[in-house]
């Protein structure tokens, strides 16, 4: 096995991800209204989370073949 820089994160352990509370659209229907998403912001998405390819570490494993 031989460790590469990940290519999801290039290394930087972080990436944003689209916010599955609205689905990257950052308004969300309360019952009655539209609202701005809480848990986003209303951007859409959330900014530096550990990076799901790499688990946050910003190298994967890959055969060496």
């Amino acid at each position: 096995m031989k460790e590469v820089v990940c290519p999801k994160c290039r290394g930087t352990q972080v990436v944003d991800l689209r916010c599955v509370n609205c689905n990257g659209h950052g308004e969300v229907f309360d019952g009655d209204k539209i609202c701005q998403c809480e848990d986003c912001g209303g951007d859409g998405v959330i900014e530096d989370q550990d990076c799901p390819e790499c688990g946050g570490d910003g190298f994967i494993e890959i055969d060496d073949d």
